[in-house]
């Protein structure tokens, strides 16, 4: 049977979904931080975020998520979900995480940081 268009589409949306969902549920750790961008080096700061991205995969990031707030846009949070705590510790140890850190902390002028287990 030959699916229309329409079906198509649906189809491929929902996979897309399952997909990212048991990316989710495989996660075990969120971390959240709310940061200060110096003024003037937004954009800058958020493309060195993306870019740096590729590297904290290797370690066992899932999804990272920039955010930049509504009525106050210098305040962004960054939301990153991975595999598990473990992970996370391993990224912290790692000489690339020092070395990644030090370039993106030259942008921002602050960030408490918060962690939660999803559940």
């Amino acid at each position: 049977m030959v699916e229309s268009l329409e079906e198509a589409f649906t189809n491929l949306a929902h996979s897309r979904l399952r997909r990212h969902l048991a990316e989710v549920t495989m996660a075990q750790m969120a971390l959240t931080r709310q940061v200060y961008f110096l003024p003037g080096r937004r954009d800058e700061a958020v493309n060195l975020l993306k870019q740096n991205e590729a590297i904290r995969r290797r370690y066992g990031l899932v999804q990272q998520l920039i955010l930049r707030k509504n009525v106050d846009p210098s305040v962004h949070l960054i939301i990153q979900i991975w595999e598990s705590e473990e992970a996370y510790q391993r990224w912290l140890k790692s000489e690339e995480r020092a070395r990644v850190w030090a370039e993106e902390r030259k942008l921002r002028a602050r960030e408490p940081t918060v962690t939660f287990t999803v559940v």
